[in-house]
């Protein structure tokens, strides 16, 4: 066991979907299934399997006929029904989060998260990108969520790996002194940057091929790092990134930001706000007859729009191995 107990989780589960239209015109982003389930099921229960049971979801009330948030919010509000009966001490909290009027969007997910300040003073907690899964490669190995918390000793934690410099660019780069740790990589973060270009991460970062990125959308905060969160500023996108709380937790110095990263990766992250990578999960061997079984339940017109788009996937294979 880790430096304290991690008894609360945020998933931050109130974003359009931009990227996921006109999936996300029937549904958020965090109800799109993986396999025969929505999201936002696996990441609820990847909490509680690892033993947290208070469980904060920032989500949205319907705005301008939204009606499928209002789906999102029964469905969690049944999901607790469930839970709780076999486990009185399951509590899922909706927190609900406005969008900004100007940008007819939500301003991020370090705003997301500063909605739940109040629930979260003095406690570390894990927080979960809803649009984002880590997929344990073998059952047999504990989840990254697990790793995590062991590890956990009172400084911020973030899963990294390495990656192509033009995948890193869309994510959250960082960099810092590595040390070995048994089976893992720790990186003691000293930047910390959301989406650069290529002039500042050369800059910054120097010119590589290769750069450490955060990826999965999983971290663990502090106590002090509400501080940090509520301190960020619009960045890419003209969004509040919670790349952007860290490095000014990592400035500020009231704590040390560690990554991790294990040696023998056995995860698989996937961005599921993005249409091919939702998809081509999903059309894994393992994976399709699940998935077919969720789809199958959907209206008509998503249920024809997503099989348009497996149909395009599968033409675009077969087009790169005629090549």
């Amino acid at each position: 066991m880790g430096y304290t107990e991690i008894k609360t989780a945020v998933i931050l589960a109130a974003g359009n979907g931009s990227r996921l239209r006109p999936f996300t015109n029937f549904i958020p982003k965090t109800m799109v299934p993986y396999r025969d389930k929505p999201l936002i099921y696996h990441h609820i229960m990847n909490c509680y399997n690892n033993g947290i049971k208070d469980i904060i979801v920032v989500t949205r009330k319907d705005e301008d006929n939204d009606y499928s948030f209002r789906f999102q919010n029964e469905y969690l509000k049944d999901l607790e029904r469930q839970l709780r009966d076999k486990d009185k001490e399951v509590r899922i909290k909706l927190i609900y989060q406005e969008e900004d009027k100007y940008l007819k969007k939500p301003k991020g997910p370090a705003a997301a998260l500063a909605m739940a300040e109040d629930e979260l003073r003095g406690k570390s907690y894990i927080t979960l990108l809803g649009d984002n899964l880590i997929i344990d490669r073998h059952e047999k190995y504990e989840s990254l969520m697990k790793n995590l918390i062991d590890i956990y000793n009172g400084c911020p934690l973030y899963y990294f790996e390495n990656l192509d410099k033009e995948i890193a660019k869309k994510g959250g780069v960082v960099k810092g002194n590595k040390l070995n740790y048994l089976d893992k990589i720790l990186l003691d973060t000293t930047d910390a940057i959301e989406k650069p270009n290529d002039d500042v991460i050369e800059k910054r970062f120097g010119v590589k091929d290769r750069y450490e990125v955060m990826s999965g959308g999983m971290y663990i905060f502090n106590e002090k790092s509400m501080d940090s969160i509520k301190n960020v500023k619009p960045g890419a996108n003209n969004e509040m990134h919670l790349t952007d709380a860290i490095n000014d937790q990592i400035k500020s110095k009231n704590s040390k930001v560690v990554g991790v990263l294990l040696k023998n990766s056995l995860y698989t992250a996937v961005d599921f706000g993005a249409i091919n990578s939702w998809l081509s999960i999903n059309l894994k061997e393992e994976n399709i007859e699940e998935f077919k079984k969720a789809i199958d339940n959907y209206p008509s017109e998503l249920r024809n729009l997503i099989y348009e788009n497996i149909r395009k996937i599968y033409n675009n294979d077969t087009t790169k191995q005629k090549n």
